[in-house]
């Protein structure tokens, strides 16, 4: 066998490799977005990049605040920095000390270190060793105690949670092709993170119905190939396979983002 040696990655193979990551960490986190958005209830409100990754509202009070995470090793605690200002247990001791009772939920895609999947379990190890290191954090025990009895640890895959998704959606008016519309959704989720916009399940049940609406008209426009509509002639490439003049397309406005 002959050795190969491996040269060391540079600072732009770094660089790249990071985006590949944070971006991959959006997708996940529109996906998952999108997971719980189309199990909102009536009267629930939620809000990507509000108090956390995501918040779910009701009745004007904080009902959920969840944490979504994508690492390639298994998730640890030091991954939420809990030392730090403003982060995930930092923002949780925060509100339980003004008398938020939310529930907490930290959402992996990706495995579970030992300590954190020894808290879905209710291990006593596990959680004695997660208190001592939120009290060298700054939460008091107490505190910490009473966050760690309103908070769920949830490892998922994105293989998973898509399939999920499809099946939701392929019960509904976007049956028709169930994962164009679930590309449509996850995208839009993600405008929707970027403006940290509040949606409402009457909100979903709208851009839903829209994405269905979409997909039929364009599966209808589709079906008319060869029949009422034919490749345009004259043009090489590519450009030769558009509509005859006389054909109709989709109007702009049927587009549901």
């Amino acid at each position: 066998m002959t050795d190969v040696t491996v040269p060391a990655r540079s600072a732009s193979d770094r660089r790249v490799l990071g985006a590949v990551s944070a971006y991959r960490g959006y997708r996940r986190q529109a996906l998952y977005g999108l997971h719980r958005l189309l199990q909102l209830r009536e009267g629930e409100l939620l809000q990507p990049e509000g108090v956390e990754d995501l918040s779910v509202f009701g009745d004007g009070q904080l009902l959920e605040a969840v944490q979504v995470k994508s690492y390639a090793q298994p998730l640890t605690l030091s991954h939420l920095a809990p030392e730090t200002d403003n982060s995930f247990f930092q923002g949780a001791a925060a509100r339980a000390r003004a008398g938020s009772q939310e529930r907490i939920r930290l959402v992996s895609f990706g495995p579970l270190g030992p300590e954190l999947a020894g808290l879905t379990v209710g291990n006593e190890l596990s959680v004695a060793s997660v208190l001592e290191k939120l009290e060298g954090a700054g939460i008091a025990k107490q505190t910490g105690r009473e966050m760690l009895s309103r908070m769920s640890v949830e490892e998922v895959t994105e293989e998973q949670l898509a399939a999920g998704v499809r099946d939701r959606l392929a019960s509904m008016v976007t049956g028709l092709d169930s994962q164009a519309a679930s590309d449509l959704l996850t995208f839009w989720m993600y405008i929707q993170s970027e403006r940290r916009a509040t949606i409402s399940a009457a909100d979903a049940r709208r851009r839903v119905e829209a994405v269905g609406a979409f997909i039929a008209a364009t599966h209808a426009h589709h079906e008319e190939w060869y029949v009422t509509v034919v490749p345009g002639r004259g043009r090489g490439g590519v450009a030769g396979a558009s509509c005859h003049p006389g054909a109709g397309v989709l109007p702009r406005s049927c587009c549901p983002l």
